[in-house]
């Protein structure tokens, strides 16, 4: 039982994710700031920088992208959903000068229905 426990604790500790230091996300995010797609080249410049593994980078390159691509489709929902509240506030100030001047325009059809009526007389 001892011998699997043991076992066990290399595992982890082998597969054991290393936290970034403040300075590597800073060039991390610089660097994706530049560039989206990380080319293989690049990826083993940053790791050999960084100090870290090229998997490391990669994976860190791939949940950045993710996380990056929500956002963008948050931006884009927030932006099309203001729009949508900009275009229904103008439709409704419309509607509303459409039906101020249906009344107008009555009021003036009822003046010259008057008028007309009043000079067969």
């Amino acid at each position: 039982m001892e011998l699997l426990h043991c076992e066990s604790q290399k595992h982890n500790a082998k597969h054991k994710k290393k936290r970034l230091t403040q300075d590597q996300l800073r060039l991390l995010e610089k660097s994706f700031h530049y560039e989206k797609k990380l080319e293989p080249q690049r990826k083993l410049q940053l790791a050999r920088e960084l100090g870290l593994p090229p998997r490391q980078i990669a994976i860190w390159y791939q949940n950045k992208r993710a996380r990056w691509k929500t956002q963008s489709l948050e931006h884009d929902y927030n932006a099309l959903q203001l729009g949508l509240e900009t275009a229904l506030a103008e439709k409704r100030r419309l509607e509303k000068d459409v039906e101020r001047l249906r009344q107008e325009l009555d009021k003036a059809q009822e003046m010259l229905n008057m008028t007309l009526s009043g000079s067969r007389f």
